[in-house]
C-alpha cells in the first residue's frame, strides 16, 4: 500500500519536493516552464494544478498574475 500524505498535511511527497526544488532555482516562473518540468516527472496538467494550489496554500509560492508565480 502506498504511503499517502493527506491534503491537510504540511509535508511534501517526493514528487512535490522535486518540483519545489526546481522552483527554488527560480525567482519568478511561468506555468509553461513548470509544466515542462512536471511532464518530465510524468505529471498530468491537473495534478500540477493541484500541486500549485497546495504550494500557494502552504505559502511556499505566490501567484503574481495569470500563469506567473514567484517563490516566497
Amino acid at each position: 500500500m502506498l504511503n499517502r500524505i493527506s491534503k491537510t498535511s504540511k509535508k511534501l511527497n517526493t514528487t512535490q519536493t522535486s518540483l519545489y526544488n526546481w522552483i527554488e532555482t527560480k525567482k519568478v516562473f511561468k506555468r509553461a516552464e513548470i509544466s515542462k518540468q512536471a511532464q518530465l516527472l510524468g505529471l498530468k496538467d491537473r495534478t500540477l494544478s493541484d500541486i500549485l494550489k497546495r504550494f500557494i496554500k502552504l505559502e511556499l509560492i505566490e501567484k503574481v498574475s495569470h500563469g506567473v508565480y514567484k517563490k516566497r
